[in-house]
């Protein structure tokens, strides 16, 4: 009986692992050619020197809706490209222990996202280069949407009085 339970350990520590090592920070698993994401304090470093608009992906490990949209959005070969092009992606796991600096403060990443205003994930706030916020999309967002989004974004047409559903041409699904 000692014998089983070694082993069914054993096992569930091997796929535990297996899940870590494979797994794209809680949220799924990564695949070939999928989207590097960064820690809060590296994404906002890495904007400011290379002066790229940022993506934080606010998820939880939990979250049916997050793998789904690394499934169906972030899997997406233009979305890759586009924000590989522009953006610095940042993923913070609001459920997870880590720590991130916001404006000259030390707070865990469940903090991070009350500062955020995360009351839902995944959520997805959309920043410039310096940290200044531009916009927060709640909720799974489908790819040809985030697409456009992104353009918004890019094009700067958000200091503009071009709203994004003007500028994509279509109502939010």
């Amino acid at each position: 009986m000692k014998g089983k339970l070694i082993i069914l350990t054993a096992i569930i520590i091997l796929g535990l692992g297996l899940g870590y090592i494979f797994g794209a920070k809680g949220t799924g698993f990564a695949k070939k050619d999928s989207i590097k994401w960064l820690s809060y304090d590296e994404g906002i470093e890495k904007a400011k020197k290379e002066g790229k608009f940022v993506i934080i992906n606010f998820v939880t490990h939990w979250c049916e809706w997050c793998k789904k949209m690394d499934e169906d959005t972030y899997s997406n070969e233009e979305v890759r490209s586009l924000i590989k092009k522009g953006f610095v992606p940042i993923m913070v796991d609001a459920q997870i222990q880590g720590e991130a600096s916001y404006k000259g403060r030390k707070m865990g990443y469940k903090e991070l996202a009350v500062h955020y205003n995360v009351k839902e994930v995944p959520t997805t706030w959309f920043l410039e280069s310096d940290g200044t916020l531009i916009a927060m999309m709640p909720g799974k967002i489908e790819p040809d949407y985030f697409i456009k989004t992104l353009g918004y974004v890019k094009d700067r047409a958000y200091k503009t009085n071009v709203t994004l559903a003007d500028y994509a041409g279509v109502k939010r699904p």
